[in-house]
């Protein structure tokens, strides 16, 4: 997984890493089974957030990328997220699953892995 983010090797120190975006590491995001606890566990922490959806969701844009969503991100998630509970309606857990694919999608905003 180190390879696929252009990580140097575990004994070599480097003083900035190479910036690079792949569709490699998109997919690595989306299936890794540690990504995807991370998402679980992010959905679980919102989910459990008191509050609107809508403050939930900035409290998610701010742990996952240390900024407020903009207005129209702020939208877009909020359809995204109607969107999810209407999927998983009637599913066991259908709030927590809404959350967790929230939390995947904020967990693979590119704003998210790529750091400056």
């Amino acid at each position: 997984m180190l390879m696929t983010f252009d990580a140097p090797d575990a004994n070599v120190c480097v003083m900035r890493r190479e910036r690079s975006t792949t569709p490699l590491q998109a997919l690595t995001l989306l299936n890794d089974p540690v990504f995807f606890e991370c998402a679980v566990s992010l959905g679980g922490i919102l989910k459990a957030e008191s509050g609107s959806d809508a403050s939930r969701l900035r409290q998610g844009m701010l742990r996952s990328a240390g900024r407020p969503p903009s207005p129209d991100e702020e939208a877009t998630l909020s359809g995204f997220l109607t969107t999810a509970r209407a999927k998983f309606a009637g599913k066991d857990d259908a709030e927590g699953r809404a959350w967790t694919v929230v939390a995947r999608l904020l967990l693979n905003l590119e704003s998210v892995p790529v750091r400056e």
